[in-house]
C-alpha cells in the first residue's frame, strides 16, 4: 500500500471561527488521502479535542508565551514528521511556517492560506497591519497563497500579495449536515417559548469588532419599531448576557427583553432552522461560512456588502452598505414582509444555488488538485 503524502498543517489558534472550521472539514475529510498533523500556534483551541477524537495529531508551538520554546518544536516536529507538504492558516502563521520550513530545512511545498478581506484594513491592530504588509515581501516564497474569496485576495493584491502564486477556493459547505429540519425548527422555538407566529431574526457568529454589533442592534430596533412581533436571537462566541459592551448596546436600544444571547451552540443547524432571517452586519468578510450554512438550512439573508458577501446571496434586494442600519433594516423589512410561501420559495431556492456552487465536496477537490500538483511538481523537480 503506498504511503500517504504527509501534510502538516500549522495554523494560528484552534478556537472556533471559520479559518479553523475549514481546516478541520479539509483535514478531516481528506485524511484517507493525506496523512494530516497540525500544529497550533496557540496554547491550546475548543477544536483540538475534535482533531484527537478523529485521530489527527496536535502538537502545542505556544509562541505567545514561550516563543522560543514554541518554534524550537515547531522546528523539530518538521525534521521528525518530514511533511511533503505544509499548508499554514492565517497571516501568524504563513510567516512563522515560512520561517521554521527553512530552519527545519525542508523543501516540502509551501501553501497560505489566507482568510481574510481588507475592507476595513484601518480598523485592524497596528501589528495585523505590519504583518499583513510583511505577507506581501518578497522575502517569503510560498508555493501558492489560497484566498476564500475573490474580494480577499483582490485587496491583498496592492500589498504585494500578487508576486506570489494565487488562487481563489472558496468555502464550502456541508449540505448533508446544513439542512432545514421542522422538528428542529419546533424544538428550538420551544425552548426559548417563541410560537410559530412570532418571526424570528438571527445573526450567527462571533462577538469581534468587525461584525459591526452596533449596526446590528441599530437594524433590529428598526426592524421591531415596523414590525412589533419579530424576536432576535444572537448565537455565537462573546454572545452572552453579561457581556458589558453587548448588553449596554441592548438596553440603549431598548432590546434587552427581545433579544436571546445564546452564546456558543452545538446546535447551530437548529438556531438556523428557528430563523425566519438571519442578517450578517459585518465590515470586512472573506466568505462567510454563517451566510453559507444559513442559505443551506434554506433560512433567507440579508447581509452588508463586505466580502464575497454580495456575490454569495447574488441578488442586490439583499445587500446593504457597510454601516447602514437603516438600509439594513429595509432590507431585512422587505423580507419579513413575504407572505409565508414565498419565503420558503426563497429559501429553496437559496438551498439550491449553495448546492451547485458551495458544495463542500467542491472545495474539498479544489483543494485535492492543488495539493497533488505541488507535489507532482516536487517529485518531478
Amino acid at each position: 500500500m503506498t504511503a500517504r503524502p504527509r501534510i502538516l498543517h500549522v495554523v494560528s489558534g484552534l478556537d472556533v471561527g471559520g479559518a479553523e472550521l475549514t481546516l478541520y472539514r479539509l483535514a478531516t475529510a481528506l485524511r484517507d488521502r493525506y496523512e494530516p498533523v497540525v500544529v497550533n500556534l496557540s496554547a491550546s483551541g475548543v477544536l483540538e479535542e475534535r482533531f484527537q477524537a478523529k485521530g489527527i495529531t496536535v502538537h502545542h508551538c505556544d509562541l505567545k508565551h514561550r516563543p522560543l520554546a514554541g518554534f524550537r518544536l515547531l522546528g523539530r516536529v518538521i525534521r521528525e514528521f518530514r511533511p511533503d507538504l505544509i499548508n499554514s492558516w492565517m497571516y501568524h502563521a504563513n510567516l512563522v511556517a515560512s520561517v521554521a520550513r527553512r530552519w527545519g530545512g525542508s523543501s516540502a511545498p509551501l501553501v497560505w492560506s489566507v482568510r481574510h478581506s481588507l475592507q476595513s484594513f484601518q480598523s485592524e491592530k497596528w501589528s495585523l497591519r505590519q504583518i499583513i504588509r510583511a505577507g506581501g515581501y518578497g522575502i517569503w516564497h510560498p508555493d501558492a497563497v489560497t484566498f476564500n474569496a475573490f474580494s480577499g485576495r483582490d485587496s491583498h493584491l496592492r500589498f504585494g500579495y500578487g508576486r506570489h502564486p494565487t488562487q481563489v477556493i472558496v468555502n464550502g459547505v456541508d449540505l448533508h449536515h446544513f439542512a432545514r429540519s421542522v422538528a428542529d425548527r419546533q424544538l428550538f422555538r420551544q425552548q426559548l417559548d417563541f410560537s410559530e407566529d412570532v418571526m424570528l431574526v438571527g445573526y450567527v457568529g462571533r462577538f469581534h469588532a468587525l461584525k459591526d454589533l452596533p449596526t446590528l442592534i441599530a437594524c433590529f430596533s428598526a426592524i421591531h419599531r415596523r414590525l412589533p412581533r419579530t424576536r432576535f436571537v444572537l448565537a455565537g462566541p462573546g454572545l452572552v448576557n453579561g457581556n458589558s459592551v453587548l448588553d449596554g448596546l441592548l438596553g440603549n436600544a431598548n432590546l434587552s427583553a427581545l433579544v436571546r444571547c445564546l452564546g456558543p451552540r452545538e446546535d447551530v443547524t437548529a438556531v438556523y432552522s428557528g430563523l425566519d432571517l438571519l442578517i450578517l452586519s459585518s465590515l470586512a468578510e472573506g466568505t462567510a461560512n454563517v451566510l453559507l450554512e444559513a442559505m443551506a438550512c434554506e433560512v433567507p439573508c440579508v447581509t452588508t456588502d463586505a466580502g464575497d458577501c454580495a456575490r454569495l446571496v447574488a441578488d442586490a434586494r439583499f445587500v446593504a452598505p457597510r454601516s447602514d442600519s437603516a438600509a439594513l433594516a429595509d432590507r431585512a423589512i422587505a423580507v419579513l414582509e413575504l407572505d409565508l410561501h414565498t419565503r420558503d420559495e426563497l429559501g429553496v431556492m437559496l438551498r439550491r444555488r449553495m448546492l451547485e456552487q458551495y458544495d463542500q465536496v467542491g472545495a474539498e477537490a479544489a483543494y485535492i488538485r492543488l495539493y497533488d500538483g505541488l507535489l507532482e511538481r516536487k517529485v518531478g523537480g
